[in-house]
């Protein structure tokens, strides 16, 4: 089945005078990449990091186990296994496991077309360094209910759901250290006060911790795509402070003759988190069933919180995004043609986009990879090395055949240099997760 993690979504510059830019992708200017297989046979790869060594670390959410089980949101079982881990690659070096053992669970009953068991886990999500350790976020498969229902068949809901240090002293020794608590956040406040579909109103809780962000001054900035919240992490890295909650929006699909196109709102959805060039925090959004395509926005928050900002539209399904040494956005969308109805059960590949902070221009970068796959699928992360390659997650929900790509030539000289004309810019007035069920 595609990612939990995916599924589970049926569920900027700011300054003075900004706008937004929408775009029409069907006239985008493109460029050709190249990329190099530089890690393989990972479990549902996610989340990347860059050490001070200038090593690649990417965090597996694992593949589940035969442990206890409990029935997620949005229905699946999933069963539970400490197949979580961190790989590391350097160049020169061997691809190596260097933090096992770490919570997940998956569906162990997939068929073959669907990924197969173990495909789509949830578990370590995301993963940062920070004052010479790494810390990482484990994502959740619903909130308080399931994390009782799951310890009622013999398992712990406390090791997801979490903020969490990986290393002591910088050395991937001793356990994990459990931190921040995102589910017992969402039981106690449902900040995005979600509702439950039907007659009532009744309240859903709902946490997947996704995206984390390392603060220049300290502390952390993290994403709760379940919730909808962006978080910020106190100094103690107990605390969450919400800096922003990103509410549901218009489906321009709704039928109410046609369940099939969702309901009359889909809920945002934000999966990962960057700093902007102004001090601003950007905040990338998959947006929920139907996964309109173009109904995807980049947006911007104060960097001490407040209303989102829409700053960038018109993408579809995006999951990761990274400013480059060049200045430029880089936005990386699972993938081009959405996971619902519009997409003819054809997701198609994903896909990489530059975006010029200063014009808005996007240009699509066309990434060629030695196959099997020859393009990006389901790639679910991305961040920048320290020689200027963009080092990307694919194969995302793949339990053993996930990668992390090299890719090169990525950036440009000057933001903006050598693209073609802007395709159509508009001002609007305002941008992984699990499945909110509207």
């Amino acid at each position: 089945m595609l990612s939990l993690m995916l599924k589970s979504a049926h569920r900027l510059f700011v300054s003075a005078g900004l706008v937004a830019f929408s775009l029409s992708f069907a006239s985008l200017a493109s460029a050709q990449i190249e990329a190099q297989v530089v890690m393989d046979g990972l479990n549902n790869p996610r989340g990347l990091a860059i050490g001070a060594d200038g090593a690649v670390y990417v965090a597996e959410a694992g593949r589940g186990g035969n442990g206890a089980s409990v029935v997620a949101i949005p229905g699946e079982t999933v069963s539970f296994g400490t197949t979580g881990a961190v790989s590391r690659w350097k160049l020169g070096e061997a691809q190596t496991r260097v933090r096992t053992g770490i919570a997940s669970v998956a569906d162990q009953a997939a068929p073959p077309q669907q990924g197969g068991p173990g495909s789509g886990a949830t578990g370590l999500h995301d993963i940062v360094w920070s004052g010479g350790e790494m810390y990482g976020v484990i994502g959740w498969v619903g909130a308080g209910a399931e994390r009782t229902a799951f310890a009622a068949n013999g398992g712990d809901g406390s090791l997801f759901g979490r903020f969490v240090r990986l290393t002591s002293g910088g050395a991937f020794t001793g356990g994990v250290t459990y931190l921040a608590d995102f589910v017992d956040y969402e039981q106690a406040n449902n900040t995005d006060n979600g509702t439950l579909p039907g007659p009532g109103g009744l309240p859903e809780y709902n946490s997947n911790p996704y995206g984390i962000f390392a603060r220049a001054g300290g502390g952390f900035a993290a994403i709760d795509a379940g919730a909808n919240v962006l978080f910020d992490i106190g100094a103690d890295n107990t605390t969450l402070t919400p800096l922003a909650t990103f509410l549901p929006q218009p489906n321009p699909l709704y039928d109410d003759a046609n369940p099939a196109n969702g309901g009359p709102v889909y809920q945002a959805v934000p999966t990962s988190v960057t700093l902007g060039p102004n001090g601003s925090l950007f905040v990338s959004q998959l947006a929920g069933y139907p996964f309109k395509q173009g109904g995807a926005n980049i947006y911007s928050v104060p960097s001490g919180g407040g209303a989102p900002t829409s700053v960038y539209t018109g993408f579809t399904t995006v999951i990761d995004l990274a400013f480059g040494p060049d200045g430029n956005l880089y936005v990386l969308q699972l993938t081009q043609n959405g996971l619902g109805p519009e997409s003819n059960m054809n997701p198609g590949p994903g896909q990489l986009i530059r975006v010029d902070p200063t014009t808005g221009v996007k240009t699509l970068l066309n990434v060629t990879i030695p196959g099997p796959p020859d393009v990006l699928r389901f790639s679910s992360g991305m961040a920048f090395g320290g020689d200027g390659s963009l080092y990307v997650s694919n194969l995302g929900i793949s339990p053993g055949g996930g990668q992390v790509l090299r890719l090169t030539g990525v950036t440009v000289p000057e933001p903006g240099a050598g693209l073609l004309a802007l395709v159509g810019i508009v001002p609007i007035a305002a941008v992984i997760a699990r499945r909110r069920r509207k």
